[in-house]
């Protein structure tokens, strides 16, 4: 047909319109568009502290974003500080909880694969969970870094749709140890102590702080009589010296060793006896007998006891220490006294 050059695979089409004829031509077209990869940013949740024995929980979700299938590389490493055990969790609301709400449930133990088949769009939800050890020391971390790979875990950079660098991720967190803040005493030596010895108390405090050794009182700082005062560091034994002279006579009394930082306070207590030997005062009896010369005076006191005077004479018997003094004193009805002072002897 003149004008129209028909190619291989055309489908070639007359028809007359209008009193002209005419023609068109059609063809199939197959388009293939390749696969592309990538994820969305991983979330960066975080440093968490916690006590020893605790399980700190870090939550992460990472979405496929690619325009196919793929399947995502999961892993966890130590890469500073202590070695703690880690686990891959999934936040899948096991136990009643609710899924990926990045809250942690008691029943969400269900563990990640470190590799796993997403659709596109489809996202998951999980925790890297940090087990701090029982033994572990308040201060002592462990820094530990999540990675995450698309393309059956090799992360290659495909450049799709841009190259933003998302084909493989990674996340650092740091945990520590926070101990609640507590002191030891660990001996006491002695505990019992005579007069002018001292006894040795040897504590340990689990972190830096002040310290406070007070006798008595309620473990609270200044309710008891503050005998010592320092600044300790955490781990480090303090050997701390009581004086018996601190202590009260002839007594069991409760020490206290008290810390304090900036933020929290503790202590530990123990007792410590002074048992030193009571003095013995020795007693004579003693008849004493005089004379005054004003026949006013009716009376006289001796150590604050009231002697009657007959005929100007007195005479009394006392129990008195040895080596004290009887001070006797006489006052007439004008108001003048006379002070006669014996000294007591052993008979």
């Amino acid at each position: 047909m003149p004008g129209v050059v028909d190619v291989a695979g055309d489908c070639v089409i007359t028809y007359t319109g209008g009193g002209v004829q005419r023609s068109a031509t059609s063809n199939i077209v197959t388009t293939t568009v390749g696969s592309g990869y990538d994820l969305a940013a991983l979330p960066s949740p975080s440093d968490q502290n916690g006590g020893p024995g605790a399980q700190i929980y870090y939550p992460y979700s990472i979405t496929n974003t690619a325009n196919c299938n793929d399947t995502v590389a999961f892993e966890a490493l130590n890469t500073a500080g202590e070695v703690w055990t880690l686990a891959l969790l999934l936040d899948n609301g096991a136990g009643g909880g609710t899924a990926g709400d990045g809250v942690h449930q008691p029943g969400e133990n269900d563990s990640l694969s470190s590799s796993l088949s997403l659709a596109p769009g489809e996202t998951v939800y999980f925790f890297l969970a940090v087990t701090i050890p029982p033994s572990a020391s308040n201060g002592n971390f462990s820094t530990n870094t999540i990675t995450v790979r698309n393309q059956n875990g090799t992360g290659a950079e495909d450049n799709w749709p841009s190259a933003n660098g998302m084909d493989s991720q990674n996340h650092q967190t740091t945990t520590t140890c926070a101990a609640a803040l507590a002191v030891t005493i660990g001996t006491v030596d002695p505990a019992s102590i005579p007069a002018s010895e001292i006894s040795t108390i040897s504590w340990t405090a689990n972190a830096d702080a002040d310290y406070f050794i007070e006798v008595g009182g309620t473990g609270i700082k200044g309710t008891g009589t503050q005998i010592a005062s320092g600044i300790c560091q955490a781990g480090v034994q303090v050997q701390t010296q009581v004086s018996e002279a601190s202590l009260p006579d002839n007594a069991k009394s409760t020490v206290y060793v008290i810390v304090e930082t900036a933020t929290d306070a503790a202590f530990d207590s123990c007792e410590i006896t002074d048992d030193q030997t009571p003095p013995e005062i020795e007693l004579t009896r003693i008849t004493v007998n005089g004379f005054v010369s004003d026949p006013t005076v009716a009376a006289v006191v001796a150590n604050g006891q009231v002697y009657p005077v007959n005929g100007g004479k007195y005479s009394f018997t006392i129990n008195a220490p040895v080596g004290s003094e009887i001070t006797i004193i006489a006052t007439n009805e004008s108001g003048f006294t006379a002070v006669r002072k014996i000294k007591v002897t052993k008979q």
